[in-house]
């Protein structure tokens, strides 16, 4: 598959201070180092505006940027006529707020092979839990591939369309595209139908009756109960007057 390229600006940043670096995001910028290939690490900005919309393509993983950078001062319009092809390594979001807050670009060379990892996708239903009400574990969600950057495949496929209860694929039973070599273990489980739990009720105590074990708390008493005791009191005081006048 050829990869639509995406373009992406960025500016040297000079000053790398804290300080810096929460103003430009305050100003929508976004703090980046370039690295990787025979140069030198490199403190980049980059419009977030800019690489949202990268990050949105259809291809999302993986995605090959053509990074021109300018060889002025950030804010200038002027950039490098030669972009640089980069794909993005790390990115680090608020917890919180969930706001993009660095970003970590990688250079790459178009004719050399890289390492990256690509999702692994699940397609079909099993029939082990369609009809014997299994439970699909998916354990692998990627895997490490190494290929040309033109050759990473947008995601792997994992179909489950004939696996039954107790049933399992491996790395090696996926459909690996030409052209890439697999770096984890071809006999890693990546999905599993495993039988479901079935949580047995606790019998109720031996010679107990159900509705004995466990009694509503009485709060006020009858009407019957509150005579009786009404009358229990007459009798009592009725005795004691009698025994102060003997």
């Amino acid at each position: 598959m050829v990869q639509e390229e995406v373009a992406l600006n960025a500016q040297p940043r000079e000053n790398t201070s804290k300080g810096m670096t929460h103003k430009l995001r305050r100003e929508g910028k976004l703090p980046a180092v370039l690295y990787g290939g025979k140069e030198s690490a490199q403190s980049i900005v980059i419009d977030q505006k800019e690489f949202t919309r990268a990050l949105h393509t259809e291809r999302r993983e993986n995605v090959i940027i053509s990074l021109y950078v300018s060889h002025s001062r950030a804010g200038s319009s002027k950039t490098s006529d030669k972009p640089v092809a980069v794909i993005i390594k790390e990115i680090q979001i608020d917890p919180v707020t969930r706001s993009l807050l660095h970003v970590d670009l990688y250079r790459i060379s178009m004719r050399e092979e890289i390492r990256v990892n690509v999702p692994v996708e699940i397609y079909g239903e099993a029939p082990g839990v369609k009809k014997s009400g299994g439970v699909l574990d998916h354990v692998v969600h990627e895997i490490a591939i190494r290929c040309l950057p033109t050759k990473i495949p947008e995601k792997i496929i994992c179909d489950v369309s004939s696996l039954d209860v107790g049933g399992t694929l491996t790395i090696k039973d996926l459909k690996i595209p030409g052209g890439i070599e697999v770096l984890d273990d071809a006999e890693k489980i990546v999905v599993s139908i495993i039988t479901p739990t079935v949580v047995a009720e606790k019998p109720a105590e031996e010679g107990v009756a159900p509705e004995e074990i466990v009694e509503p708390e009485v709060i006020g008493k009858g009407k019957k109960e509150e005579k009786e005791e009404e009358k229990e009191e007459e009798k009592e005081e009725k005795g004691e007057e009698k025994g102060a006048k003997e």
